[in-house]
């Protein structure tokens, strides 16, 4: 929303009323983020605002508070107390280290990752107006080992933020460009391990596509090859808008801003879908217009939709499919969790309170999962109360078809189990929607468990 507000703002595109409903929504986020800062830390912040501070977490606090204070009235002291909390953890020598082993980091997040971590705070700073010369030193002295193109990305987003004439920031820049992916969809870019989040897979080629194509545009001299990039990051988005987690979506939009600024604005168009057969759509679209437009082709005919344009500009459009099939287990995935949710199977008294059990284990022997998620599916007809729920998590909340249940991290063979009671209000026979077990920053390794029948009678 608010990188939304933003741009329609510079762009002198926005509308009252959509601007006061995004000033309404940001001053909610706002009072919600600032839950989550650590009260024995001032200016450091965590997951849950739990003890301890999230180095990482901390700073990218810092630049969601500074974009916000664009288009918000952020309290200055919040962002002097976030600069002050990440200027008291610096090492003499520049850099931020991981605490190792320390409760609140996975390994993934701490282990080898001095670097990361450093790139990421020494670009929070910069956008900040708060760069730390001895942190630029310090990855200066140590970016010719980095292969690592989210590395890469972060140092050069750092030197180009805090001096746009860096000459270690355009020779990060250059090797970006040479560790680039190219494929007949575009070009991406593949990090070596898991990202600052910890995720991996999809969503950190994502995160680190988004990061490279944002630093070689500040760099301006492969402007080319980051068009091309974000070609392949429009294909990443899915039918809901998202780019997968919070943070991968976020790295996008603003890669996606970015790429927008100082674009000649786009005149009157008129776009066209076609899918033959007569069955044919089109929309006007005003150079001012922000409204988003939504065709719907109904029906079992899978013939492509033609997508056409006319006018001086550009669009963007997303095609999606929606079918509705009995249920039909995913594919086993590759996973470090092991989830089971269990119902009982006997017919229930109505009224009654009853209860499910659910289980998660890590079934590695060395690696940590990080930010857990449970998504529990919950049995229309019957009352859940979160605060009822038994068993050792960060928080619980209550959604309309799940019960979510957060553990901050999950340890190496580590196993824990829930109680969750419900109680049928009537007479019913139901299934639960399916259940899912996942890092927050890895969601395509979800562990899923099929809809559960529940019975209750009079």
């Amino acid at each position: 929303m608010v990188l939304a507000l933003d741009y329609m703002q510079k762009t002198k595109t926005v509308q009252p009323d959509v601007e006061e409903h995004a000033l309404e929504k940001i001053e909610i986020g706002y009072r919600r983020l600032l839950g989550f800062e650590v009260k024995s830390e001032p200016g450091g912040f965590d997951w849950w605002g739990k003890p301890p501070a999230n180095l990482f977490l901390s700073a990218y606090g810092l630049m969601e508070f500074r974009d916000m204070a664009e288009v918000y009235p952020v309290d200055p002291d919040l962002i002097r107390r976030i600069v002050a909390f990440l200027r008291s953890k610096q090492q003499a020598d520049g850099s931020w280290q991981p605490p190792q082993g320390r409760k609140g980091w996975s390994t993934d997040m701490g282990k080898g990752q001095a670097f990361n971590l450093t790139a990421y705070i020494a670009w929070g700073l910069a956008r900040a107006g708060e760069p730390s010369e001895t942190a630029l030193r310090w990855l200066a002295a140590r970016s010719a080992e980095i292969e690592d193109p989210y590395g890469l990305a972060l140092a050069a987003l750092a030197f180009l933020t805090a001096d746009p004439d860096a000459g270690v920031g355009h020779m990060l820049a250059a090797r970006l460009t040479a560790a680039a992916k190219h494929e007949a969809e575009g070009v991406s870019w593949k990090p070596s391990g898991s990202t600052g989040v910890g995720a991996r897979g999809h969503t950190a080629t994502i995160e680190t596509t988004a990061l490279a194509i944002q630093a070689l545009l500040l760099d301006g001299e492969h402007r080319a090859i980051a068009y091309r990039a974000l070609e392949r990051l429009i294909q990443w988005r899915g039918a809901d808008g998202r780019f997968g987690t919070t943070q991968s979506t976020i790295l996008a939009l603003q890669a996606l801003l970015a790429a927008e600024a100082g674009t000649k604005a786009r005149g009157d168009l008129t776009v066209l879908l076609d899918r033959g057969l007569a069955d044919s759509r089109s929309f006007d679209l005003p150079a001012g217009s922000t409204e988003r437009c939504r065709a719907t082709f109904a029906g079992r005919d899978a013939s492509p939709i033609a997508v056409s344009v006319r006018g001086e500009g550009r669009v963007r459009t997303t095609a999606s499919r929606t079918s509705w099939v009995p249920w039909n287990p995913l594919p086993t995935v590759q996973s470090r969790l092991a989830f089971t949710v269990r119902y009982p199977a006997e017919e229930l008294p109505a009224g009654r309170r009853a209860e499910a059990t659910v289980r998660v284990r890590n079934t590695t022997n060395d690696k940590a999962a990080s930010v857990v998620t449970l998504e529990v599916g919950i049995p229309p007809g019957c009352t859940v109360l979160p605060r009822e729920v038994q068993g050792k998590r960060e928080r619980v909340e209550l959604g309309e078809r799940h019960l979510v249940i957060y553990l901050r991290e999950l340890g190496p063979r580590e196993e824990r189990t829930f109680r969750v009671r419900f109680t049928p209000r009537y007479a019913l026979d139901v299934v639960t929607a399916p259940s899912k077990a996942y890092e927050y920053y890895v969601p395509e390794e979800a562990i899923l468990v099929p809809p559960q029948p529940v019975r209750a009678v009079r």
